[in-house]
């Protein structure tokens, strides 16, 4: 399909590819299932930012928004959300910008991350405009991958330092565990010895995310442990498998936090009432076990012809999405996704220097 050409550029053209085929399955099952419980809304606004998704994916394709372009507001985005973060962090509490979507943060306000210091008194972690400081250092993180496959080498140390600096202020170790990982995978990509395998360890890794994810599904009523993070998480692991056992064809977008005191074996607090930290449980709770079979398929085909090395940022990806809900249940984290797996092939000479990002134009 190609529409009129605008200012003598070229026109877009809009390959109806097993990828869309695909997608529309997925998008089609999710409205579905939200439609019959109800929420035919909540179900077409999904279908909206789905298409809008979609768009953005076409128009980075097609190079109406060229991948430097795309990469360097992203990046503008970064450094705003670390200052903002860095200022709370300071200022140990919000900053009274609420309506640009600024959480109400305090030490001492129930439900707000925080860490204990060790004099007794207790500090935030850094939010942003995210409603959680995992969410932003998941963020983050993405970024560092976008980074580091897009930037200049001389840049790469620049851009890494402000993300290191925006995982600590955030207290995430999620973060930090998959930004070691990302780090892992750029370092073994460097050894000549793995250079004819890389296609295959990085479908082990795939392999050993899924198992890890399987594995910590079915075994989770077992584990036992004494850090409070981790038995929040095993409690909502816990929700979560009891309701894909009764709704295993999905309850709904948006439906979990909704629904999942059905499913505690305990009264929640208002501020426990959140997604479970994993987007294939989440997927697998909202969208059904074929919503989640759809979402496989269509990741295997975006993946399938990935060169080998930039599968760092995807693996990236798949690894958070085991430790986070941002990349479902933000349209940020969501376009962030669609950047990633349209710019991982950055062309040569498309670095960008940190100081481009301050260049007037001519």
């Amino acid at each position: 399909m190609d529409f009129a050409k605008m200012d003598g550029k070229k026109p877009i053209e809009i390959e109806f590819s097993k990828k869309l085929g695909w997608a529309v399955a997925l998008v089609a099952n999710v409205f579905l299932i939200t439609f019959l419980e109800g929420k035919a809304i909540h179900g077409a606004f999904f279908v909206l930012r789905a298409a809008e998704l979609w768009m953005l994916i076409t128009l980075i394709e097609q190079k109406v928004l060229q991948q430097k372009q795309v990469v360097r507001f992203i990046l503008i985005g970064m450094l705003i959300q670390l200052v903002w973060a860095t200022a709370q962090w300071v200022h140990n509490g919000s900053l009274g910008l609420l309506r640009l979507g600024e959480s109400i943060l305090g030490p001492d306000i129930p439900g707000v991350a925080k860490i204990d210091l060790a004099d007794g008194t207790k500090h935030i972690r850094a939010y942003g405009s995210f409603l959680h400081p995992n969410s932003l250092a998941a963020y983050l993180v993405i970024l560092l991958s976008l980074t580091w496959s897009h930037l200049k080498k001389e840049s790469r140390w620049f851009w890494m330092a402000l993300v290191a600096w925006g995982l600590w202020i955030t207290g995430s170790l999620a973060a930090w565990v998959a930004a070691a990982t990302g780090i892992l995978v750029l370092m073994g990509q460097r050894i000549e010895r793995l250079k004819p395998h890389r296609k295959k360890c990085f479908v082990i890794a795939i392999i050993a995310v899924i198992s890890v994810n399987i594995g910590w599904l079915i075994a989770n009523p077992s584990l036992q442990s004494s850090d409070a993070s981790i038995v929040e998480r095993q409690a909502q692991i816990s929700m979560s498998r009891s309701m894909a056992l009764a709704h295993p064809l999905g309850i709904g977008l948006n439906e979990f936090t909704l629904r999942m005191a059905e499913f505690s074996q305990k009264t929640l607090e208002p501020w426990q009432h959140v997604p479970v930290h994993n987007v294939y449980y989440l997927v697998l709770n909202e969208w059904g076990i074929q919503g989640l079979i759809l979402l496989g398929i269509l990741i295997a085909l975006v993946t399938q012809r990935l060169k080998p090395e930039h599968a760092a940022p995807w693996l990236l990806v798949l690894l958070l999405a085991s430790m986070d809900h941002l990349l479902l249940t933000s349209w940020t984290g969501m376009m962030v996704l669609a950047v990633v797996g349209h710019t991982a092939r950055p062309r040569r000479g498309s670095g960008i220097s940190p100081l481009s990002q301050c260049k007037p134009s001519s």
